[in-house]
């Protein structure tokens, strides 16, 4: 196993950097009328989601390849050799020291749905954007805020846009099957169609239409749903602008306005919805966990044949877990007031059943008792049960909690572990 997770990735190593110079490159064409200058720089992104999926050994090839496509790019972007040195340094920079932060603080693509470890990723990739900066500042010779400001702008929207839409397109499962193949492509459409509405045209002010596309995309789909929306509306926001499109060409003249209010933009997107789509994960997750310890106190119950009951004095209605209902033979899983309780009960121990119930709405005090059970075949069973009352902020019952454990013929779960001799009742 050791062996096969250090092996070389020929394929990932491939992927990453072809996809790390083509990006580059079409991020060079695409802003070459607008003085080089681009909103977002898709490369950062590309190349810390390699560094995090891929395994030890890879990563030095990935660092080689691209360290030789940043060195390509920005050749092609006429960029002289030496300062093109040192934009690779800084391309290279950037990435390494986002995957070091984010493994030293043991954020990893496993962990990457987790809200804490969304917001430790946000403050990486703003640090290595800073880092990166400064050196391709440095090394190139150009000391500017604007240039500083502008590079480390794109590199972190990058990292924080393209990132996340990696990790979670080659996490298995990321769209699902059939039907939800088909909503991951209605939702994409709907997203592209809002963003192309509010950027292709200025007469009607519309931006916030992809704004709705990328919350309706985070219900549907999660941090997966939001990330790919925001990728959507970037990509199809930035083309539109470039080509003089939409409002932003129209309301800000010059390249250096239009860019910093896209970026804005898209840092207000980002701000807006992705703490939601962490908390939407975080409920789901929680909702798993809830529904998978439920199926796993049902399986309990059901070995030692121990089921409850829960009233609610608010609404009326009583509740059954499954073995609940399999002791008393009823099917509904909620039945109406306390009167549904009692008439389980044999004739001769509803009127004592009745009155500890009583006993505990008046008192409080929980009570134990044995009593019959009439099933509606007319079997008998008999229970071992107890019931305590629950409080709300004020002190006041506002629920019961019953139980009930099947000892018919003697059945006892500790007597059965105690005594090997003891038959197993079905």
């Amino acid at each position: 196993m050791q062996e096969h997770s250090d092996r070389v990735q020929p394929w990932l190593v491939a992927a990453f950097t072809i996809g790390w110079l083509a990006f580059a490159v079409a991020a060079l064409e695409l802003t070459s009328g607008m003085d080089g200058i681009a909103a977002v720089w898709p490369p950062s992104g590309i190349f810390l989601a390699g560094l995090l999926i891929a395994r030890p050994a890879s990563r030095i090839w990935l660092i080689g390849g691209t360290a030789a496509a940043s060195l390509a790019a920005n050749l092609w972007g006429e960029v002289g050799l030496l300062a093109a040195a040192g934009f690779t340094i800084a391309n290279l920079a950037e990435g390494m020291l986002g995957y070091a932060l984010m493994n030293r603080l043991g954020v990893n693509r496993r962990t990457f749905e987790n809200p804490a470890s969304l917001a430790i990723f946000a403050v990486t990739a703003i640090a290595a954007s800073l880092a990166s900066a400064t050196m391709a500042a440095v090394l190139s010779g150009k000391l500017d805020i604007p240039f500083f400001l502008s590079w480390a702008s794109t590199v972190a929207l990058g990292m924080l846009i393209v990132t996340p839409v990696i990790l979670f397109l080659l996490r298995p499962g990321h769209a699902g099957a059939g039907g939800q193949s088909s909503l991951w492509i209605w939702t994409v459409l709907l997203v592209g169609g809002c963003t192309v509405i509010a950027f292709g045209q200025a007469e009607y002010p519309l931006l916030f239409l992809p704004m709705v596309a990328v919350l309706f995309a985070t219900l549907m789909h999660g941090l997966r749903g939001t990330a790919i929306a925001i990728l959507a509306v970037t990509a199809v926001g930035s083309i539109l602008t470039v080509l003089d499109r939409g409002p932003v060409s129209l309301f800000f003249g010059t390249v250096e306005e239009q860019v910093l209010y896209f970026q804005l933009y898209l840092v207000a997107l980002l701000l807006s919805v992705f703490p939601l789509a962490a908390l939407l994960a975080r409920h789901r997750k929680d909702l798993f966990q809830i529904t998978d310890d439920k199926r796993k106190l049902e399986e309990a119950e059901r070995i030692v044949r121990f089921g409850h009951f829960h009233y609610r004095k608010a609404d009326d209605l009583v509740e059954w877990s499954v073995t609940a209902r399999e002791i008393t033979g009823r099917k509904p899983e909620r039945t109406r007031g306390l009167a549904s309780v009692l008439e389980c009960y044999h004739e001769k121990d509803r009127e004592r059943v009745n009155g500890a119930i009583e006993t505990i709405l008046r008192t409080g005090l929980p009570s134990n008792f044995e009593a019959r059970l009439v099933r509606p075949d007319g079997s008998v069973r008999k229970i071992e049960g107890r019931t305590e009352a629950g409080y709300d902020e004020e002190g006041e019952i506002c629920e019961l909690i019953g139980t009930m454990r099947d000892v018919t013929d003697g059945y006892s779960f500790a007597s059965r572990f105690a005594d090997p001799q003891t038959p197993d009742v079905a």
